[in-house]
């Protein structure tokens, strides 16, 4: 998790997964969440929420949606549903476009607020990546 501020005006990716966890609700009922989750490989999700009958993997960035796009879409591997979650002023049609297409869905993280840009479609995860993103709960129940 990179802890550097790409601008002044801009928080770090701590900042922004602070912002996440706040706004956990705009997923749903929410059971539980974890954080850094071995999910495939050597690759861990940024933050993975738990329901009553699905977990989610998201994906957080400040600004480099590629990076966060590329490991969300392997994360549909692993979890029911897998989002990229940016820093508001980081959405544009471009990333919209690329994350329907990867089948992955966009929060939108402000100060104050997560919002759903996209929803993710739901995905069959592998049995075995699945339990083993399964075995981080619960971590921090909201």
């Amino acid at each position: 998790m990179s802890k550097v501020r790409a601008s002044s005006d801009l928080p770090t990716e701590a900042e922004v997964i602070g912002h996440i966890l706040a706004g956990l609700d705009v997923l749903g009922r929410v059971e539980g969440y974890a954080l850094e989750v071995p999910s495939h490989g050597r690759a861990r999700t940024d933050v993975v929420v738990f329901r009553k009958r699905d977990v989610i993997g998201i994906e957080a960035k400040v600004l480099d949606w590629k990076a966060a796009l590329r490991q969300a879409a392997l994360n549909r591997y692993c979890v029911h549903a897998s989002y990229i979650a940016l820093w508001h002023s980081a959405i544009k049609e471009d990333v919209v476009n690329a994350a329907s297409a990867h089948g992955v869905g966009i929060l939108s993280v402000t100060p104050t607020r997560v919002s759903v840009v996209t929803r993710a479609p739901k995905t069959i995860p592998h049995r075995t990546l699945l339990d083993r993103v399964r075995s981080a709960y619960p971590r921090g129940p909201k």
